[in-house]
C-alpha cells in the first residue's frame, strides 16, 4: 500500500506578517488562490476551552463579517510547526491544518 502525503494534497498559503498589524498574517496573493481566508489574526487564547486543549495561540479571520477561521493552534514536535482543527459549519466536515512558522523571513506557510 502506497502512504499519501498530506502536504502534497494540502492547500497551501503563505502569509506575510503585516507591516502596520504585528498580529496579522495577509496572504500572499501569488501562493494561495484556493485559501477560504485571506488574512488571519494570532492572538492570545481567552477561552478557557481552547487552553484546556492545549492552544498557545487562537487563528481567526472573517470575511464579509462571517468568522470564516476560529481554531487554537497546539505543538507539535517541531517547535515551528502548529496544528489546528478546523471545523466547516456548512459541510459540517472537520479538518486539519498545520501553520510552519518562519520566524526570520516573518511568514507562516498554512497547510489545510
Amino acid at each position: 500500500m502506497v502512504k499519501k502525503s498530506l502536504i502534497q494534497s494540502a492547500i497551501k498559503g503563505i502569509f506575510n506578517r503585516n507591516t502596520s498589524h504585528p498580529d496579522v498574517w495577509d496572504l500572499n496573493p501569488d501562493t494561495g488562490d484556493k485559501m477560504p481566508f485571506q488574512w488571519f489574526r494570532l492572538s492570545e487564547p481567552r477561552e478557557h476551552y481552547l487552553t484546556a486543549q492545549g492552544a498557545l495561540k487562537v487563528a481567526e479571520s472573517h470575511h464579509n463579517g462571517v468568522k470564516v477561521l476560529h481554531t487554537g493552534s497546539r505543538k507539535t514536535t517541531d517547535k515551528m510547526i502548529f496544528a489546528e482543527n478546523l471545523y466547516n459549519p456548512v459541510s459540517g466536515k472537520r479538518s486539519i491544518s498545520f501553520f510552519d512558522c518562519d520566524p526570520v523571513m516573518h511568514m507562516i506557510i498554512v497547510y489545510m
